[in-house]
């Protein structure tokens, strides 16, 4: 578990947010972080 899905968790334990935020920022959380598109070979 990430630091930042640590913090998230122990905001869910602590009532600080509801089921429904916890696991949308979750998810956001475990994206592919955002770089260079992936690009096929030129023909």
């Amino acid at each position: 578990m990430s630091p930042p899905e640590r913090v998230l968790a122990e905001r869910f334990a602590r009532g600080e947010i509801d089921e429904e935020e916890y696991r949308r920022r979750l998810g956001v959380l475990r994206e592919e972080p955002p770089g260079p598109a992936k690009r096929g070979r030129s023909p």
